[in-house]
């Protein structure tokens, strides 16, 4: 109960309703130098979710980059849940070599 509270808390502090849902996303990378995660809306562009990584990891802004969960490209203009993307997934970031 006391954690069901909390969420709730935490939900009306970051301006998302009761029942959109947040779901947690893990990045690593081919190169082994990316781990981190975020949370985010299952109804937010994956592009969100990029520029969040960019963040983290500038100079990844500054490559040409693809995106793979479940052995699946992600497409960057679809929703995370678009791209069915689900909690707990991990998301591989490649480089495209020039």
């Amino acid at each position: 109960m006391e954690l069901e509270n909390e969420i709730k808390m935490l939900k009306t502090y970051i301006g998302v309703s009761e029942a959109e849902e947040l779901i947690t996303i893990k990045f690593n990378s081919v190169k082994k130098d990316i781990d981190c995660s975020f949370i985010i809306k299952k109804t937010d562009n994956f592009s969100k979710l990029e520029c969040m990584l960019y963040e983290k990891y500038p100079k990844y802004k500054e490559t040409e980059n693809f995106f793979l969960v479940g052995g699946n490209k992600i497409n960057k203009s679809k929703t995370i849940e678009g791209n069915k993307i689900k909690n707990g997934d991990i998301i591989v970031v490649a480089v495209i070599d020039d």
